[in-house]
């Protein structure tokens, strides 16, 4: 029995220590994540600079002020170089292991595309998941390539340079057949590439054509609204939040203001960001039963596409049932007979001057003539 426990024992340790050999023999040169700034890359040499391309492109090539920009950094790897050359950078395996180091993306690194597939890449000296393009064919060649996307905060008119992305990876072009692996590499080295230089040029809002009452919102939205409740009597309060989404600046705008009503009255008003919907909630108080549906609001926005301009949306009305306040509006049932009597005594006043008016004219009459008869004589 202890005879087969050795045995056993054996087996599981010489399995153990080949898993651990294997892990080593596969190991990167370096870990560039645990160590970002260890070890600096060689300028990349012509065979890297040939099968590796890094571009940036912002998503518009008109960009304003008070909006936020969106930049995307690709970067295309010829399918055979990742196949045949490309090395792991890092204790965590990564789908294209290579290291993007940009500051600016990794401030403002905006959220990949749930829509497509992901590849998990190094930027600075994290794994983060960047959207993976299609592969597509140039030169004769077959390239993939990954996007990372920077949605930087609005900035003011003028020149914006954007500092050039660096990548950095491992790669080998000789490899040895040994018992632990079929391709160990023996020449792993660490190789530095850098992208273009970008200046934008961010131009001002246009004066002419913009609304009174525009409030700096920059793209494309859309509007929808809601009430906490459509029956209401006059003098309560009730709820309006409008919903406000869409392609743009959410958040860094004024919200509508309603226009001011003699069948309302604004209490309150309170802008809040939910993810991708900027949510206004007006506390309106119902002042008349004219009150029919809810105000209608308005927002107004530059469109800054190629065809765009100076525009506007509307959330469509809601449809309100306003009732009359009983507790103001019903007679009390004490005071009705006393306001019957004023009623009863002011009639018989009226009668009562009409009467005398009636009765007066011919006696008023006969005086005027009676006088006038006496002159006579």
């Amino acid at each position: 029995m202890s005879a087969r426990r050795s045995l056993r024992f054996c087996w599981v340790a010489a399995a153990l220590a080949l898993g651990g050999a294997r892990l080593l023999a596969q190991a990167p040169l370096v870990d560039l994540l645990s160590s970002p700034s260890a070890q600096l890359a060689a300028p990349a040499d012509d065979f890297v600079a040939e099968h590796v391309r890094v571009e940036v492109a912002p998503l518009r090539e008109r960009a304003f002020a008070g909006e936020p920009l969106e930049i995307a950094v690709r970067v295309w790897l010829e399918r055979d170089f990742i196949e045949r050359h490309l090395q792991q950078l890092s204790a965590r395996r990564l789908d294209l292991p290579v290291q993007v180091l940009c500051p600016w993306l990794e401030r403002d690194l905006a959220s990949s595309n749930a829509d497509g597939a992901s590849a998990s890449v190094a930027l600075g000296d994290r794994a983060v998941a960047a959207l993976r393009l299609p592969e597509r064919e140039f030169e004769q060649r077959v390239w993939r390539g990954f996007e990372l996307r920077a949605r930087r905060p609005s900035v003011a008119a003028g020149e914006l340079q954007l500092e050039a992305p660096r990548l950095r990876l491992v790669y080998a072009t000789q490899f040895r057949s040994t018992l632990l692996d079929e391709r160990e590499a023996t020449d792993s080295r660490i190789a530095g590439l850098s992208g273009p230089t970008v200046v934008l040029r961010v131009e001002a809002l246009p004066e002419s054509g913009r609304p009174l009452d525009f409030g700096g919102a920059i793209g494309r939205f859309e509007m929808t609204a809601r009430v906490d409740r459509s029956e209401l009597s006059v003098g309560d309060t009730f709820r309006l939040e409008v919903l406000i989404s869409g392609d743009g600046n959410l958040g860094e705008f004024e919200a509508p203001r309603l226009a001011p009503s003699s069948d309302y009255r604004v209490v309150g008003q309170l802008a809040r960001r939910e993810r991708d919907t900027l949510v206004v909630t007006y506390d309106l108080s119902a002042l008349s039963r004219r009150l029919i549906q809810t105000p209608t609001v308005t927002l107004p926005y530059f469109d800054p596409s190629e065809s765009g301009g100076y525009r506007s949306v509307s959330a469509p009305p809601v449809a309100l049932r306003v009732l009359q306040n009983s507790a103001r509006s019903a007679p009390d049932a004490t005071n009705s007979p006393a306001l019957g009597m004023a009623a009863a005594r002011s009639m018989f006043v009226l009668v009562a001057v009409l009467v005398a008016l009636i009765a007066g004219v011919p006696v008023l009459l006969w005086l005027w003539l009676r006088r006038r008869k006496r002159h006579a004589e």
